[in-house]
């Protein structure tokens, strides 16, 4: 598994009659694998596994052991699906050629003011001040002057 520091310290605690209580199955790992790797690790440890978003899983008995097969799948299929509708999601936003991310925090006109007021000395901190960003933003803003206006064909 990937780096999980928490996991590994409670994996090298576990005692036979143990209880982990987790508040939904989906957090024990990123694919279903991982998560029967885990619940066999467990198991080998003769510790247990219940689960209080889902009162059904309760590996203690063969029931909850099946409940908890049922349920990973199901967390499985339910990521998997997420990550099918973000990939079509993004391609029909690059089709639109829909610009993602986070919007500009100045506008062409406010990049504008700032490049002049830098050249007549102001101080990155008032700059910040007066068009409300913080200083790595102004300072950005400044430093790309450059790029940002030949990207947009200023």
């Amino acid at each position: 598994m990937k780096n999980r520091p928490e996991l590994d310290r409670l994996m090298d605690q576990l005692r036979p009659g143990d209880i982990i209580v987790v508040t939904k199955i989906d957090r024990l790992g990123r694919d279903l694998h991982q998560m029967l790797d885990l619940v066999a690790a467990i198991d080998a440890c003769k510790a247990d596994i219940v689960s209080l978003a889902e009162a059904e899983i309760d590996t203690t008995s063969a029931a909850g052991k099946l409940v908890f097969a049922v349920f990973a799948v199901a967390a499985q299929f339910e990521r998997d699906r997420i990550r099918e509708r973000t990939k079509e999601g993004l391609a029909r936003a690059k089709a639109k050629y829909t610009r993602l991310g986070r919007p500009k925090t100045l506008t062409d006109k406010d990049v504008r003011n700032l490049r002049s007021m830098r050249e007549q000395s102001w101080f990155y901190s008032e700059l910040a001040a007066i068009f409300s960003v913080s200083r790595s933003t102004a300072r950005k803003y400044y430093g790309n002057l450059k790029t940002w206006f030949n990207v947009r064909g200023s």
